[in-house]
């Protein structure tokens, strides 16, 4: 009689214990899939904000544009209409781009293309000088690469309005891309302005985050130098990284739920 009554306490003992490691394992694994899914959601939601914080640039440029067509004596209105029309189909080929539709243009397909494409998109918001000797090659997406461009440009044109007749240099040589802005506090600067939600004029805040991730996807890293009252953007070409080996991973078995008794 003793000895039944001890097998069904061990068997019970058994059951209870297989029954947590079996509840630990199940919240383990809803664990896991919880934090892959707010990592997922998290990486979306900042996407959705780059791409919005993008496409209100290019409007407002359009915009400014359009505001400048409607003040423009007659004898310049043609070109001033001529960069109305311009920033449109800049907006239409970032468009078409956040679609996933391939560049149709070989301009669109070049870092140079993209780079005379972001500048001209941007000469009437900022005085401009582009130099051009050589070009950069990138793995990745066209649309990387006119974000990055573009958002450095527009940076650097924040803080050009603080000045009058103030120039952005634009230099793309072999590997190589230089963006370079005056600006008014140039000891003030430091990594924090990469920051994502970084608030303040000019060389801080979201544009610069983007800029820096756009630079990655593509291969590519940005840093800044600061001489004198201007900063200079510096995108270089960076080596592809090799990715190391990973041990095998054996596949997790599930517990075995049995009896545990007496032999």
């Amino acid at each position: 009689m003793s000895l039944s009554i001890e097998v069904a306490i061990f068997t019970g003992f058994g059951f209870m214990l297989s029954a947590i490691v079996w509840w630990t394992w199940q919240q383990r694994q809803q664990a896991r899939a919880q934090a892959e899914l707010n990592a997922t959601l998290a990486t979306l939601g900042k996407e959705v904000q780059a791409i919005a914080h993008d496409m209100s640039n290019i409007v407002g440029v359009v915009l400014t544009d359009a505001e400048a067509a409607l003040m423009a004596p007659p004898e310049d209105l043609r070109e001033a209409l001529e960069a109305v029309e311009r920033g449109a189909q800049s907006a239409s080929s970032l468009a078409k781009a956040l679609k996933g539709r391939p560049a149709t243009s070989d301009e669109l397909r070049s870092a140079e293309g993209l780079v005379r494409k972001s500048v001209a998109l941007m000469r009437s918001s900022a005085r401009i000088a582009l130099s051009v000797d050589g070009d950069m090659q990138f793995r990745g997406d066209e649309l990387d690469v006119l974000r990055l461009v573009h958002n450095l440009l527009v940076n650097a044109a924040e803080e050009t309005r603080q000045f009058e007749k103030s120039i952005v240099k634009v230099d793309l040589e072999e590997g190589v891309l230089r963006v370079s802005n005056q600006v008014r506090d140039p000891g003030k600067l430091d990594e924090s302005m990469f920051l994502e939600g970084k608030s303040g004029r000019g060389s801080t805040g979201l544009g610069l985050s983007i800029a820096r991730d756009a630079a990655g996807r593509v291969g590519w890293g940005l840093r800044f130098e600061v001489a004198g009252d201007r900063v200079t953007f510096i995108v270089e070409e960076q080596p592809e990284e090799q990715p190391e080996e990973q041990p095998e991973e054996k596949p997790q078995q599930r517990p075995v739920l049995r009896a545990i008794g007496p032999k």
